[in-house]
């Protein structure tokens, strides 16, 4: 479904105005919003873990102070939407906070669904009853994204060395493979994910589709509760900052609707006007989340070698995003259908999402 321009545009305002209100209402959840031209069916932010600060862990029972303002973050994740799409690692979830929130979220509890590449590779099983549901979907792998760096981005001589390193040095090796990741940045991240990380994104669409169309066959496409108090038909999908991983896989969701360039660029980079710059420099993903513990200079602005370089993926830098589209387009013909169809989402699954 081709969007006009017109309402691409009144789709950035509410988002814009969205945006001011949740900042005034000082949320506990980073980098929420609705996703830009979704039918406001699909919002995305950064960590859900927060949202355990609003429960007693004793008890059933919010906080005294915990109420929640109509049309909040909070609000619309514990009571409104149906499906969440984690995105993260193990390694980035603060499991006890999450399965807190997720056992007394007030418009009812969340189940846990993890996908796992090995035994189910080609997508969700499906939700009968349509239940409330968090799909964990690891979208950055270490392992996928040193091999996608040592296959495609080496040097002959870096090839060399990182085979020597291979057998003899395993901590020159992991040097190596760092300051080949800062020399290619969010663009390189962005180029990994896409090429490694297809069942995932794959598995992300099909639950997303598969949760939209049941909650519409039951007459709940709204967003609001209804009278049982059941949870609405939107979704939400989060990473740790809610632009990376999040980010790709809203691009793909706004590249089905017939979203133009233009407007999907400028919902990614309303990140970085939501985000404080300090914040901004929180995790990355499973593959570096270590590496973001230690400082990564020496105290003097130079930069240590083998250690991630923060500043080249802070931010939701337009170039990035325009970087990435251009890059499935010359690989794969176009975003959609070209990549989608590359990927298993195709036509048929196209259609039932829109």
């Amino acid at each position: 479904m081709d969007m006009t321009e017109t309402e691409d545009e009144h789709s950035m305002d509410s988002t814009m105005t969205r945006m001011t209100e949740t900042k005034c209402n000082a949320s506990l959840i980073e980098n929420f919003r609705e996703a830009t031209g979704l039918k406001g069916l699909i919002y995305r932010c950064a960590s859900t873990d927060p949202l355990a600060e609003l429960f007693v862990e004793e008890s059933m029972s919010m906080k005294p102070s915990s109420s929640l303002h109509v049309d909040s973050p909070e609000d619309i994740l514990l009571n409104r939407v149906g499906l969440i799409l984690d995105l993260r690692s193990e390694s980035e979830r603060d499991e006890r906070k999450a399965r807190l929130w997720m056992s007394k979220a007030t418009g009812g509890k969340f189940f846990i669904k993890t996908h796992d590449r090995g035994n189910n590779p080609t997508g969700p099983l499906p939700n009968k009853n349509n239940e409330r549901m968090v799909h964990r979907i690891d979208m950055l792998s270490p392992d996928r994204l040193f091999s996608h760096l040592s296959q495609c981005w080496l040097t002959p001589s870096q090839s060399a060395l990182s085979a020597m390193y291979f057998v003899f040095d395993a901590g020159k090796l992991h040097e190596l493979r760092m300051d080949v990741l800062n020399q290619c940045g969010m663009k390189g991240l962005y180029e990994s994910i896409i090429e490694t990380s297809q069942p995932e994104i794959l598995c992300s669409l099909q639950s997303i589709t598969q949760y939209l169309c049941e909650s519409s066959r039951k007459n709940e496409q709204t967003t609001y509760k209804d009278d049982q108090g059941s949870s609405g038909g939107a979704v939400a999908v989060h990473c740790v900052q809610g632009k990376d991983r999040t980010g790709i896989v809203i691009m793909l969701c706004q590249s089905i609707m017939g979203l133009n360039d233009e407007a999907i660029v400028a919902d990614y980079t309303i990140s970085d006007s939501m985000k404080d710059r300090d914040k901004s420099r929180r995790g990355l993903g499973a593959s570096i989340q270590d590496d973001l513990n230690d400082d990564d200079d020496d105290g003097y602005g130079t930069q240590i070698k083998g250690r991630l370089d923060r500043t080249k993926f802070s931010g939701a830098p337009a170039a990035v995003m325009i970087s990435t589209m251009s890059y499935i387009r010359s690989k794969y013909g176009s975003i959609s259908p070209g990549y989608l169809d590359h990927i298993g989402f195709d036509a048929s699954w196209r259609r039932k999402f829109v």
